[in-house]
């Protein structure tokens, strides 16, 4: 009792570690009476420890807190938690007692804020992992990649290269213009004709809107149902000029053509009365009114 005691006395942060198979035999040699450990000494052995040289600073300043006054280091747990749940609910991860647990000792024992990247890197592995309770952040940040390369640089986007870009962008490391410089990238890969005006900065959407445009007006459609990546339009990116053997982009009259060969045209104001100016145009050829 008399060691305890004199341990308390003399090194009270590190009291608590009397029984750690490292710490409790230097503390025992740091009181023993027979050669007692000056403080520097004792600080220079300690530093030597493999617990010192394996923490850092702000993990092994949490293990003495959370061992030499767990009020405060209870209080410490209960906010940090109460932080980072407010977190995963704006950005629409649901997180279990355990997760939350482990996620607030973590940035406790790291010095790390609630909202740093790695705790948001930790919400992302539990959102892809089915943690997903409403629409948030991450699904917002997912459904903005598939955005920008699907609508704006027509090209495909995988699961992973959602979840991936879309994750970092929630949590800091890649901003909404990097990932377009990415998808301007593949667009001018996937569409090598194209590759001079994309690297000018322009988006596949810009250099078709007036083909969209033309679609949808001879279709009478929403411009935003004429999908350019879909089989039936497909070829107002890419034609095959059999004359320059070369690949090119449709021109207009072209795009206009292949709208009027999709049976819907002849529903269109336009397709009736074009159906009705040839009846007539047939009649009188043979002689009928």
């Amino acid at each position: 009792m008399a060691l305890a005691d004199d341990i308390r006395e003399n090194y009270p942060q590190y009291a608590w570690a009397i029984n750690d198979p490292e710490l409790g035999p230097l503390l025992k040699q740091a009181v023993d009476p027979k050669q007692p450990f000056s403080a520097t000494r004792f600080r220079a052995k300690l530093m030597a420890t493999n617990w010192w040289r394996k923490r850092s600073d702000s993990s092994r300043s949490w293990e003495v807190k959370a061992n030499t006054d767990p009020g405060s280091a209870h209080q410490d747990r209960a906010q940090m938690r109460s932080q980072i749940q407010q977190i995963a609910y704006k950005v629409g991860v649901h997180l279990n007692g355990h997760q939350l647990q482990m996620m607030a000792e973590y940035a406790l024992r790291t010095g790390l804020p609630a909202d740093s990247p790695e705790i948001m890197s930790s919400m992302a592995s539990v959102y892809r992992s089915g943690g997903l309770r409403r629409a948030g952040a991450f699904s917002a940040a997912r459904q903005q990649v598939l955005n920008i390369a699907r609508n704006e640089y027509f090209v495909p986007v995988t699961d992973q290269d959602q979840h991936s870009m879309g994750t970092r962008l929630v949590v800091g490391n890649l901003t909404e213009e990097a990932v377009r410089e990415e998808m301007s990238k593949r667009a001018a890969s996937r569409y090598s004709h194209l590759a001079k005006e994309l690297n000018t900065g322009k988006t596949m959407r810009e250099l078709f809107d007036g083909h969209i445009g033309t679609i949808a007006e001879e279709l009478e459609l929403d411009p935003n149902s004429v999908d350019l990546m879909g089989a039936q339009w497909g070829k107002v990116l890419d034609v095959y000029d059999t004359k320059n053997k070369e690949h090119r982009a449709a021109t207009l009259s072209e795009t206009m053509t292949m709208a009027r060969r999709d049976k819907r045209f002849w529903a269109t104001t336009n397709g009736k009365a074009m159906g009705s100016s040839l009846s007539t145009k047939l009649l009188e050829a043979f002689g009928k009114r």
